[in-house]
């Protein structure tokens, strides 16, 4: 079925039933409804500057919290440490609470305080680590970061995986 779908054989599924839970901003309600009805992957193409980040992702984002669902969370990647750097100012100015996964000479300062190794403390435990993933609703790293670490998939499950600048 997988391979159905990669190759185009199959149609992506949607499901028209799911709606929005609120309205977020008039030129992206179109866009996330189509996001949120899909059932195996949403490609959201633009030229820069036009809102990808700053805004379809955040909406995308509060959209998932926004679900009553307790165990849901996200998983946002992108390529590089600048990327999910420009992510977590977003994140940040939205007040969501987010964990970074990296390392501390690739993290920008600013967002320092939510790196798993500062969030652990100097005397990490096998428990709290685990703990803390699933007590955590949106995880933040680079695609080469969360392929290092296949291990967290088997801590947590996530809803919803956005991959920014995936090109």
């Amino acid at each position: 079925e997988r391979r159905a779908l990669l190759l185009g054989v199959r149609a992506p599924r949607c499901d028209k039933s799911l709606q929005l839970s609120r309205s977020y901003h008039p030129h992206y309600d179109d866009i996330l409804l189509k996001a949120k009805q899909a059932r195996d992957y949403f490609i959201l193409q633009g030229p820069p500057g036009t809102g990808k980040t700053s805004m379809a992702l955040r909406f995308l984002v509060e959209e998932e919290l926004s679900t009553i669902n307790s165990k849901l969370s996200t998983l946002i990647m992108s390529y590089t440490n600048r990327a999910v750097d420009e992510i977590c100012a977003m994140l940040t100015d939205a007040g969501i609470d987010y964990l970074r996964l990296g390392s501390e000479t690739s993290c920008d300062p600013r967002f320092a305080d939510h790196l798993l190794d500062r969030a652990i403390g100097e005397h990490p435990r096998l428990d709290k680590i685990r703990q803390m993933m699933m007590d955590t609703k949106v995880v933040v790293s680079t695609t080469s970061t969360m392929l290092s670490r296949p291990y967290l998939f088997q801590l947590k499950h996530f809803s919803l995986c956005i991959v920014d600048e995936a090109s």
